[in-house]
């Protein structure tokens, strides 16, 4: 971002799904090297998070999103139940993760809780939380909305999980850097439940072959008073502006090639989705890449707004500050309204 300013941008970086690049004029568009029946080949999604009014800017590269990882050792252990569809309602999510809250060591102290998260600008793990009540971050003319009744319901719900069901680390939930909650999930098996990508079905099933893991199974986010949207991640390279037409030619010709169908069967070991539609398929194989899918299925594209990442980090702030009880829901949502409107304003 720091070179594109300063006018010394690169020719092509994996880049292509930034809406502030876009929208500020630094990348070709290159529609002119995708043929009607390529574009077909894609999935839709992955071509609608490259896509600028009506034009495209980018070749797509993989997908992800997020879901929420269990420990069905823990479960099994407290004999809480496990969906087997993988899909429950926020009521019996809560009262799950209050049987895998315990005092495992016998010390007279909890140490094992039923859920934490990392909470940072760029992590989407939650926002499929924060959709669970029906709430959109923006509707359909641009305008914030997460501080609907919608969103400040979802949030509350979230608060609750510390507040009346004292199922999280009270002075850590979403206040933790990502390796210390990962590790206390993964390795300590202090947390019962964390949302991840799908590259932490390698990790985790890596882990439990060598006798150092557990057994594991993939959940959706809980439903509230609708069905929950985590965020689906496209990736996916750029050209940026060339002035010569050759050099931009040969630039889409090598994006092509190492983003291209034969380069898909790679994503799989780095656990992330390919975009292609018959890749996406046969990925679906392993079942726990299936029910990563089924929440792909029904997981958003990041909004097509400017400045995004500062109003992820504006949210960010104000709904870690509302699960330390630093502030309450409702003024959370409305203080991050306010700074989104800041910022909105600044763009216009």
């Amino acid at each position: 971002r720091a070179a594109a300013t300063a006018g010394t941008y690169p020719d092509i970086a994996p880049v292509a799904a930034d809406y502030d690049f876009i929208i500020e004029g630094y990348f070709e568009p290159v529609d002119e090297y995708f043929l009607p029946d390529e574009l077909k080949r894609y999935e839709p999604r992955a071509i609608e998070a490259v896509t600028y009014q009506e034009r495209i800017y980018g070749f797509p590269w993989f997908m992800t999103t997020y879901g929420l990882f269990i420990n069905r050792e823990m479960f099994q252990a407290k004999n809480a139940i496990i969906p087997e569809n993988g899909l429950w309602t926020y009521d019996d999510f809560a009262c799950t993760l209050q049987k895998v809250t315990y005092d495992k060591n016998k010390g007279g102290k909890i140490d094992c809780y039923g859920f934490n998260l990392f909470l940072s600008p760029g992590s989407y793990q939650v926002w499929g939380f924060l959709t669970m009540d029906g709430a959109k971050i923006f509707d359909e003319h641009g305008n914030f909305t997460l501080n609907t009744p919608e969103g400040i319901s979802a949030l509350t719900k979230l608060t609750e999980l510390e507040a009346k069901y004292k199922v999280v680390p009270t002075e850590e939930y979403g206040a933790l850097e990502e390796t210390r909650v990962w590790g206390d999930f993964c390795e300590k098996q202090k947390i019962a439940v964390y949302p991840a990508g799908p590259w932490a079905i390698k990790v985790l099933n890596d882990r439990y072959k060598s006798g150092k893991g557990f057994e594991f199974d993939l959940m959706h986010y809980p439903k509230g008073q609708n069905t929950p949207s985590a965020f689906a991640l496209v990736s996916g390279y750029a050209i940026f502006k060339q002035q010569n037409d050759k050099k931009k030619a040969l630039c889409a010709e090598f994006l092509k090639s190492i983003t291209s169908e034969n380069e898909q069967e790679w994503l799989a070991e780095y656990g992330v989705f390919p975009v292609y539609t018959e890749a996406l398929k046969k990925a679906e194989n392993d079942p726990l890449i299936k029910r990563m899918k089924e929440i792909l299925d029904i997981a958003a594209n990041l909004p097509k707004v400017k400045k995004w990442h500062k109003i992820d980090e504006a949210v960010i702030v104000q709904v870690r500050l509302a699960l330390l009880s630093k502030k309450t829901p409702s003024q959370a949502l409305e203080d991050a309204a306010k700074t989104v409107e800041t910022i909105l304003v600044g763009v216009h």
